[in-house]
């Protein structure tokens, strides 16, 4: 049987659906049980949502009979299940908020430029930034946030610490350093799991980083997983699974549970 000693899944859109659907969420939770009895397997959530914006989604969970035993945020913070809730990783937090703030610090003015030009040429766009740094919009059209994609795309090519990141009609910037797929790799640093041992599974362009094979070795994504994420999977020799969300979740473990069987 396929050894998966953690799983590091995404929140929104993979375990939950856009409408915070937890119906489903039972499916996910039998197939974990059955590995913490056979393989002691933890599991991680990994979410660009802030902690505080995942206390009550974590109560929910606790009801039923699912605790994460690592929560990452914002894309990079780490936080560990202790026996009276969840503890940050000081050290590696506090170097990814001064890293991450050194760089918004030094490309404020030109983050500020571009909001403004944004908010000219899409005068109808909702903006629902974290502050003057951070970028997240939302269009009303589809065609509107390519249209700003294109845009923006242009504005950081010279600019390796951002990357841009569109779904459907939503856009916004993120910071390279401060990704997924770096929190993770410090998870099986800290913790010990072997990168062949970890399944990882997302749907959106931010999961990149966690699913192009350099933080799992067992990667998948989900049947709702955009196009560029599928991309990056198929490279890497991951799982595309047909089902959307939680499903998609437990067809992509049972994947590879059935793949570890059959030895290949």
């Amino acid at each position: 049987m396929q050894s998966i000693k953690l799983i590091a899944t995404d929140y929104d859109d993979t375990l939950v659906g856009r409408d915070n659907s937890m119906v489903l969420v039972s499916a996910f939770k039998d197939e974990l049980y059955d590995l913490k009895r056979e393989q002691g397997t933890k599991w991680a959530i990994v979410t660009g949502r802030r902690f505080r914006d995942m206390i009550t989604a974590l109560k929910m969970f606790s009801i039923r009979g699912l605790r994460p035993d690592f929560l990452i945020v914002s894309e990079g913070y780490i936080y560990v299940r202790r026996k009276f809730g969840f503890f940050p990783m000081i050290s590696w937090n506090f170097s990814m908020w001064r890293q991450k703030h050194g760089i918004k610090k030094r490309l404020r003015h030109l983050i500020v430029e571009w909001k403004k030009e944004l908010t000219s040429r899409w005068p109808n766009v909702t903006d629902k930034s974290l502050g003057r740094t951070h970028v997240w919009y939302v269009f009303k059209t589809e065609e509107e946030c390519q249209a700003a994609d294109a845009f923006l795309a242009e504005k950081i090519e010279n600019y390796p610490e951002l990357i841009l990141f569109s779904r459907q009609n939503e856009l916004y910037i993120g910071i390279t350093f401060c990704c997924k797929g770096i929190a993770l790799n410090e998870v099986a640093f800290q913790f010990n799991y072997d990168l062949d041992s970890i399944f990882a599974v997302g749907d959106g362009p931010n999961d990149v980083s966690m699913l192009n094979g350099s933080s799992a070795k067992l990667n998948a994504c989900v049947g709702n997983a955009c196009e560029r994420l599928k991309r990056a999977v198929k490279e890497s020799d991951g799982y595309i699974a047909e089902e959307k969300c939680v499903l998609g979740v437990v067809e992509s473990i049972k994947h590879y549970r059935e793949k570890g069987k059959n030895g290949r």
